[in-house]
């Protein structure tokens, strides 16, 4: 693994990055480190105690800080495991098996229970969806392991399960366009169906469950439905692109949405009105996803040439900067209140983004 200086590190900034006009905002590099070896990088100095980024290749898990220090590492011995997304607890299954079994990565082992259903777990591992083997039904658990009480939702083959990057709802869609939304209490939130029936294609919930996206439609149109369940209000907002494969979507708790389109990243507000819209270099097919940060949304996913891509841009739509690797397949985004963690096929690449102007 090659350690990166901090003179290396600003000929990164200038060689990789395409900087816009974005007044009091300073880009600083944490970290870099290579995926096959996450335990030899170089932490930055400047030490950011606040959370930590979850980050898995294959069954290892890490959980580091925004300034690259390791908190914890975790590499299960079973054959198969879901993580929650905070990377503090997971389920061990296995691929021809009738046993799931609940664990902190602390190494607290929780429950064991008969089943041969495949488990998603919420982002602080509250609840657990079990999906069945043939996609038709969806079990909420809770993290007690008591089947029981479990609520059931069914529908047509399932195409989608989300969990609130905070808190712990969650939400399943169906391809007969049937979805619901609980809580971490698995209170049912919303139980519908898409207009016309058309398969849900992505499903997106505020961190704080105030808001909920469904993205649905046909091989001849798709929309957004954004519903606020607590005043029962729904907008729908047509998309350019027809999406053939699973959306990307992003919503906070003010109902301000974002969607990752072919070409461009379309903003909209609580009322289904375009806010702006940012154009980047076209998508590809496969993987995309978005972050929420303080002061900034981050975008990252794969172009038309199989490189991996990151886009950064603030509340109002100007662009803070865009990175082009050309050795990664794919880029993953994530985000922890002004830190950024970008995840390529090969490495990992940290960022601060300090504010020097007030909020």
């Amino acid at each position: 693994m090659r350690y990166l200086s901090a003179g290396l590190f600003i000929g990164i900034a200038i060689n990789f990055f395409v900087f816009y006009p974005s007044p009091g905002i300073t880009i600083v590099p944490e970290f870099t480190a290579a995926l096959k070896n996450v335990d030899g990088m170089k932490a930055s100095p400047y030490k950011v105690n606040k959370g930590h980024f979850a980050v898995r290749r294959g069954k290892t898990l890490w959980q580091i800080k925004p300034h690259g220090e390791i908190a914890l590492k975790i590499a299960p011995e079973k054959e198969l495991v879901s993580f929650s997304g905070d990377g503090t607890h997971y389920i061990a299954y296995e691929k021809v098996g009738k046993e799931i079994e609940f664990f902190s990565t602390k190494g607290d082992r929780f429950w064991k229970l008969d089943s041969r259903e495949y488990p998603w777990l919420s982002r602080n591992g509250k609840i657990i969806f079990l999906l069945n083997g043939d996609h038709s039904r969806v079990r909420v658990l809770n993290n007690n392991g008591n089947l029981t009480d479990a609520p059931t939702f069914a529908g047509r083959l399932c195409t989608v399960i989300a969990f609130s990057s905070e808190n712990d709802f969650g939400g399943a869609g169906f391809l007969d366009g049937s979805y619901f939304f609980v809580n971490d209490q698995r209170k049912l939130l919303i139980k519908d169906r898409t207009p016309d029936g058309d398969p849900v294609k992505g499903l997106a919930i505020s961190p704080g469950g105030k808001y909920f996206m469904i993205h649905y439609g046909s091989t001849a149109a798709d929309s957004v439905l954004l519903v606020n369940p607590s005043e029962e209000e729904k907008a729908v907002i047509p998309l350019k692109e027809i999406h053939l494969s699973r959306s990307t979507m992003l919503i906070d708790d003010q109902g301000n949405g974002t969607v990752l389109e072919g070409d461009h990243i379309l903003h909209f507000d609580s009322d289904g009105d375009i806010r702006f819209v940012v154009q980047i270099a076209p998508k590809g097919r496969g993987h995309g996803s978005l972050a929420m940060g303080e002061g900034f949304v981050a975008a990252g996913y794969t172009d038309t040439t199989g490189t991996g891509r990151a886009v950064v841009f603030d509340r109002e739509g100007r662009i803070i900067f865009s990175r082009t690797c050309t050795g990664e397949s794919f880029m993953d985004v994530k985000a922890l209140g002004p830190n950024l963690l970008l995840r390529g096929s090969d490495n990992l690449y940290s960022y601060s983004l300090l504010r020097a102007d007030p909020q």
